[in-house]
């Protein structure tokens, strides 16, 4: 079976969607600032990375608090299975 990807979702245009996301002001009336972080074709890979982006932020965090690092999450399985 061949898979062929809509003209409208190719590599071609990631600068394109990612242009209009940085130039959002704002959601439903909502004043935002968006942050992109990663840009995938696959939604598995978006989550993958949104949640080592997650991981990394609160690490910076308890550094700066000077927290211990003591929580350890439901994901670290699926992360290292998934790799």
């Amino acid at each position: 079976m061949i898979r062929r990807k809509s003209p409208a979702l190719t590599r071609d245009h990631h600068k394109t969607a990612w242009g209009g996301v940085t130039l959002l002001e704002c959601i439903e009336g909502v004043q935002c600032i968006p942050h992109v972080i990663h840009l995938s074709g696959t939604i598995e890979h978006a989550q993958l990375a949104a949640i080592a982006h997650n991981r990394e932020i609160i690490a910076r965090y308890r550094a700066q608090a000077k927290a211990p690092v003591t929580y350890h999450d439901s994901y670290d399985a699926y992360l290292e299975s998934s790799n």
